[in-house]
């Protein structure tokens, strides 16, 4: 309703600054006033309708609202960018595939050692300390591939957000 009253307002001044030029005019037409002070009088009406344009722009939420989005795309591109440039990106992939080699060890281990597959199950209990390491490392992998995976995607994200900004 306060935006409805603010437009309404707005509107009304840019109407009341027209038709203050039409009767300006007129009388320049008719010879009351004088060229000089109809100009004068246009410009410093022009200046008024400039501020109630910019108040209208200023107060409309949905402009401030990509304005903002806008500020936080740009802040989300430059960490991301800073992410990449600063080899993080690199050092997890890194770390991701010394996770997966001592998961891939574990596994093997465990299957060179395990004797009897039909007493698997109960095997499992009697290592349950290297099975609890080798679960661990295995959830870690995956956290790291989720958020190196989404890592990626956010960056391809804020990436074209940032090739549409520069157009």
């Amino acid at each position: 309703a306060t935006q409805r009253s603010e437009e309404v307002r707005s509107f009304r001044m840019r109407l009341r600054f027209r038709e203050d030029r039409i009767k300006r005019l007129e009388q320049v037409a008719s010879g009351k006033l004088s060229a000089e002070a109809h100009l004068l009088q246009e410009k410093e009406d022009l200046m008024k309708e400039i501020e109630a344009l910019r108040n209208q722009l200023e107060r409309n939420p949905e402009i401030t609202r990509f304005a903002m989005e806008n500020l936080q795309l740009k802040e989300e591109i430059r960490r991301l960018q800073s992410f990449v440039d600063e080899g993080e990106l690199e050092r997890m992939h890194q770390q991701i595939n010394v996770l997966e080699h001592q998961l891939l060890e574990a596994l093997d281990w465990k299957l060179m050692n395990e004797k009897d597959p039909v007493n698997k199950d109960l095997s499992l209990f009697g290592e349950e300390a290297g099975d609890e390491k080798n679960e661990f490392l295995l959830v870690q992998a995956i956290q790291n591939e989720r958020e190196i995976e989404s890592l990626r995607k956010n960056l391809s994200v804020c990436l074209q957000a940032k090739e549409k900004l520069e157009r």
